[in-house]
């Protein structure tokens, strides 16, 4: 496929303006190996949207501030909910978090969608979508990534 590419490294905290209306920011968050998440931010006809992706993250005991700058007033929050609350705590240190951990963490950034993502390759679609019900229980606007799902902003 042919195609201009240009590869920059970026620092953490780096907006990087893409066009005049769509710029991208990152934070590191907290997972054993290196990884960022991510803010998109466009303007479309005076209106600025939000898509924030952070998974591969682990939550601490407080709300991680990265993230919540990432993902403050996103129209769509991605989040890693790989593990129920009950696995989480064998679970520790391996970088991954919960869906009521992203609930917390949507409600208190604002966003208006959770998506939830980063499934456990051990879980069922039926223990995905039992997770995903117990998180819109408490956040209406989450839902569990699947195969095909489309997402407008």
């Amino acid at each position: 496929m042919p195609a201009n590419m240009e590869f920059v490294s970026l620092r953490e905290g780096q907006r990087v303006k893409l066009t005049p209306d769509l710029v991208v920011s990152n934070r590191r968050v907290n997972h054993p190996d290196e990884a960022f998440g991510y803010r998109v931010e466009c303007v479309e006809d005076g209106v600025k949207k939000v898509f924030a992706f952070c998974t591969d993250t682990e939550h601490f005991s407080v709300p991680d501030w990265k993230v919540k700058d990432l993902a403050k007033d996103a129209d769509v929050f991605v989040y890693d909910g790989q593990y129920t609350d009950e696995e989480y705590p064998s679970k520790v240190g391996w970088g991954h978090s919960t869906p009521s951990e992203g609930v917390k963490l949507a409600r208190e950034c604002g966003a208006k969608r959770l998506i939830l993502f980063h499934h456990d390759p051990t879980h069922s679609d039926d223990k995905v979508f039992e997770m995903e019900a117990q998180a819109k229980a408490l956040y209406p606007g989450a839902q569990a990534a699947v195969e095909g799902l489309e997402i407008e902003i």
